[in-house]
């Protein structure tokens, strides 16, 4: 059989093949499009041992898909595994898994339990989001193992429908010391801890928290906090009073703030912030708009003329 010289494939009908010995030279595969209904289809992609990048949409029936080490652990140089779940639940591993050394991305795993015996076959592991959909402890998920992951750079945890947990995240998660992105959306942490990402997080650039990601009325940030945070958004929250200071965010670029209907003003002392360039403020609360113009017409007394509102009918963001 004549091997193709395609390395990269898309898939956006349906998985039309049954064997993909002619494409062993393949490294990307996306069939995000594309809804897997049976694991049988994922079989042959075993055979692409160049494979780095492989994305695939299941929609399971009965049984969760199930990575099995004939196909898919037999990929020793990929890189790259997002797995997207319409339905049902989930994904999990195979109880016999070789070495996944090389795996850098692995993205839209649903209720994935973070034994630390998992977590050692990919201490490679740049980028992890998980989504969590059943009503359960979060001490039952395993996430203050994710402390052993050394080289994670990008973490994101979704939690949906914004479930009422039996304990506090932030009661049993280890975030690795190396993040530099945190997205967090519908998880529920406690305002009141979110001093354990200012501080024990020193490399932090980009923190997201969407769709009440956090509970409380009050956030009170101290010196010493979120000292290299560039990005900051806010999505709908409950938050009544941010008490904070523009030291403690000192190289903050990017603030938005959307949905935040009891919060009625940005605080003054972002007024006098030196790297602030851009805030996006949610167009229908008008007095957050009027508090971000007072803040940009105090930023121009000063010299800056960089700072710009921009003004948000809705989400730009992805959910």
């Amino acid at each position: 059989m004549e091997t193709s010289p395609l390395h990269t494939i898309l898939l956006f009908k349906h998985w039309a093949f049954d064997s993909w010995k002619k494409f062993r030279l393949l490294k990307v595969l996306d069939g995000l499009s594309v809804k897997l209904i049976s694991p049988s289809c994922v079989t042959y992609v075993g055979e692409l041992v160049h494979l780095r990048y492989l994305s695939l949409t299941h929609e399971p029936i009965r049984k969760p898909l199930r990575l099995v080490s004939e196909s898919l652990y037999q990929l020793h140089n990929l890189q790259t595994l997002i797995v997207r779940i319409l339905s049902g639940v989930g994904m999990q591993f195979s109880k016999s898994l070789p070495s996944m050394y090389n795996l850098h991305t692995l993205s839209r795993i649903k209720d994935l339990k973070c034994s630390k015996r998992l977590l050692e076959l990919i201490p490679n592991l740049k980028k992890l989001g998980i989504i969590y959909s059943y009503e359960a402890g979060w001490s039952e998920h395993g996430l203050d193992n994710l402390v052993h992951l050394h080289r994670l750079e990008k973490l994101s945890l979704y939690a949906e429908p914004y479930p009422n947990l039996k304990d506090d995240l932030s009661q049993n998660i280890a975030f690795p010391l190396t993040l530099n992105k945190l997205s967090l959306s519908g998880c529920r942490f406690p305002w009141e801890d979110m001093r354990m990402i200012g501080v024990l997080l020193p490399n932090l650039q980009v923190l997201k928290l969407k769709r009440r990601a956090c509970y409380g009325t009050e956030w009170e940030t101290t010196e010493g906090e979120f000292c290299q945070l560039k990005v900051l958004l806010v999505d709908s929250t409950d938050l009544l009073q941010w008490i904070t200071q523009s030291s403690h965010f000192p190289r903050l670029e990017r603030l938005t703030l959307y949905e935040c209907d009891n919060l009625r003003e940005i605080p003054c002392g972002f007024g006098a912030h030196p790297t602030l360039d851009l805030i996006e403020v949610d167009i229908s609360n008008s007095t957050m708009v009027e508090s971000a113009e007072c803040i940009k017409e105090e930023q121009e007394s000063y010299g800056n003329e960089l700072l710009q509102v921009r003004l948000l009918k809705s989400r730009s963001w992805p959910s």
